[in-house]
């Protein structure tokens, strides 16, 4: 056995061992079978093999679990069987922590360290039963991490820094003891679980030759073969080739010479497949049928799964009574797939964050398109019909309550809302449309690479008899040093001017700028309630002094203009900390909304007129009227 020894010249020759100062025992030890791993502070020491079926492969690895439990930027790991890693000492010292939001897997990963230095000893993986990594820093013998702990393999490389340089890792080559049935081998791409891919017996091998390129380094030849193409894969060759969307170059159609077609011996039409049960001709079938089943979504989180989209539609279409009795579509009949459910396939990419769904007809694409804005995961989704659909990509979805989606369609109810200040948000312009009513869909254009709105917007009211009232409460609002040019999308204006769709934002549109604001309750006449958006965030309203304070600045604001009879706010549901509970708060009505009620509707006119526009906080208030009703609202 060889002591420690911290001789300065031992480095220098590889082939013997170095042990530098690393921790306080400086006890460590290495053989020709085992060597010691120790932690900082000396009180916990391993002992692992260096050869044989015990010792498993090594490898760099730079996914975000290693980089935070090691404080580092990545982190080089070893495996070790159950059967050959020993605990020398310390081992009622361990202390362990077990969690598996970070694994990739999502199985368990517990971390064991020494309870006095906090030092991590080695991970056992709920994945990989019967193995313990281990880190190669804790290995007391450093001129193993120059030999039989050096890298083979680097893997999580998306996840590396980009001022680190590729691992020079090297061929699986041991001696003869490693040659065991059962040994880990490293995959240099993570597969779905994130590590390992799977377990093989690497053999003995001859000495490789020193200019020969790692496996790791190759270029690889592409190769498609038995792969089938991403939407085909429960279909067989014949019913892919059937499609007509896999031709031979420069062949028009698939050359299906079948006499008893048309009985003369000519090709069928270019989409064909003969009805189950059916030798002969049968319907024409286009890819069109399989286009208008599937959908874009977009906007999805890298948290999201195949599983856990097919699982959300499924559950969404169900509630919302949004499934077709029309079952399979006829290109899929005789294919085995269950009809119970609409969703038949997702195909998910991670790198852009979109998937593709594919339903089991096209009516139920057609109703999920509804869901066009929808929260799945904290995100809004974007669900559009493909680039290649032939349909009309116009066509109307179905409203889905509560849902208000990001495509605004060509109707006669489209509006333009224009000259809205860069500063306004989605959220603060929604919040003044829906004033007036619920909103179907709503887009703020938005400049494509910063993100900052463009000034105008687009949207549609569920009840199309609003689509009138909110142009004419709207047109010509004064916010800020501009003027809100409001009216329907298909009107148009001077092509002359300025802005989108020739309208001119700088001054005052030609409309009657009296009806500056009207309410959404009734007629659109003006009321006793002055309701004003914008005003305060929520977190404001939680402490009961700050409250009392708002509440006087807006009453004695508004007194300027008339009698203030009553000032509404409602506010949120406060936790133990004084914080907002969120979802305690859900079912507030109007949170965060500032309602003030005069004694006279002229003196609500007046207050509008002088505070919409006016900043309160640094904030830009938004005001409309309101029915005198939500004032008796508890």
């Amino acid at each position: 056995m060889s002591a420690a020894t911290t001789s300065p010249d031992a480095r220098a020759d590889k082939t013997k061992p170095y042990f530098p100062l690393a921790n306080l025992s400086q006890d460590g030890w290495s053989n020709d079978k085992e060597a010691s791993a120790t932690c900082f502070c000396g009180k916990v020491q391993l002992a692992f093999p260096v050869s044989g079926p015990g010792l498993g492969d090594v490898f760099v690895c730079h996914c975000s679990d290693c980089h935070k439990i090691t404080a580092s930027m990545f982190a080089t790991n070893f495996c070790v069987t159950d059967e050959g890693l020993r605990h020398v000492r310390g081992r009622d010292l361990l202390k362990q922590f077990s969690q598996n939001v970070s694994i990739h897997n999502g199985k368990t990963m517990t971390n064991r360290f020494c309870g006095e230095c906090g030092t991590l000893m080695y991970r056992i993986g709920e994945g990989f039963p019967g193995l313990n990594i281990l880190r190669v820093g804790t290995v007391d013998d450093f001129s193993l991490h120059e030999t039989v702990l050096k890298p083979r393999v680097e893997q999580f490389i998306k996840d590396r820094a980009g001022w680190l340089k590729d691992v020079e890792v090297v061929e699986e080559k041991r001696d003869a003891g490693l040659s065991r049935a059962r040994a880990v081998v490293w995959s240099s791409r993570a597969g779905p679980g994130g590590v390992f891919e799977g377990f093989g017996s690497p053999g003995r091998r001859s000495p490789t030759p020193e200019d020969t390129i790692p496996i790791s380094k190759r270029k690889r030849k592409f190769t498609a073969w038995d792969v089938k193409a991403p939407g085909f894969e429960n279909y067989t060759a014949e019913q892919a080739k059937m499609t007509g969307m896999f031709n031979l170059p420069g062949q028009a159609r698939p050359q299906m010479n079948h006499p008893s077609f048309t009985g003369n011996g000519e090709n069928p039409p270019l989409f064909f497949r003969p009805p189950p049960g059916v030798v002969g001709p049968g319907a024409p079938i286009g890819s069109f049928a399989r286009q208008s089943r599937r959908l874009y979504v977009g906007n999805i989180t890298m948290e999201a799964t195949e599983e856990s989209i097919t699982h959300f539609f499924n559950n969404k279409m169900a509630e919302m009574g949004l499934l077709s009795d029309k079952g399979l579509g006829e290109d899929l009949q005789g294919l085995g797939l269950k009809g119970d459910q609409p969703v038949i396939s997702v195909h998910l990419n991670y790198e852009k964050n979109y998937a593709f769904v594919e339903f089991r007809n096209a009516d139920e694409a057609t109703n999920a398109l509804g869901f066009d804005g929808i929260i799945f995961q904290n995100n809004a989704l974007k669900i559009r019909r493909p680039k290649d659909y032939g349909g009309d990509p116009d066509a109307a979805a179905p409203y889905v309550p509560g849902v208000v989606s990001t495509n605004v369609p060509d109707t006669v109810n489209k509006i333009f809302i224009g000259g809205l200040p860069s500063y306004l948000n989605d959220d603060q312009v929604m919040e003044l449309l829906k004033s007036f009513g619920e909103l179907r869909s709503f887009n703020l254009v938005k400049e494509g690479g910063s993100g900052a709105s463009k000034g105008f917007a687009f949207c549609e009211y569920v009840d199309p008899n609003i689509t009138e009232v909110a142009c004419q409460g709207l047109n010509g609002m004064e916010l800020g040093d501009r003027f809100l040019v409001v009216q329907r999308a298909a009107l148009g204006a001077n092509p002359n001017k300025g802005g989108p769709g020739g309208m001119d934002f700088g001054g005052p549109p030609s409309v009657n700028t009296s009806s500056i604001i009207n309410a959404s309750a009734g007629e659109g006449q003006p009321t006793r309630v002055l309701q004003i958006l914008n005003m305060v965030s929520v977190d404001e309203l939680t402490n009961d002094d700050d409250y009392k304070d708002i509440v006087e600045d807006i009453t004695e604001e508004c007194g300027k203009f008339g009698k203030v009879e009553e000032v509404k706010i409602p506010r949120p549901v406060a936790t133990d900390k004084g914080k907002v509970d969120i979802k305690a708060s859900e079912a507030i009505k109007d949170l965060g909304k500032v309602f003030v009620l005069f004694e006279k509707t002229e003196e609500t006119t007046a207050a509008l007129r002088a505070i919409a526009g006016r900043q309160f906080g640094g904030r830009m208030c938004i005001c409309a009227y309101a029915p005198e009703e939500v004032m008796l609202e508890e």
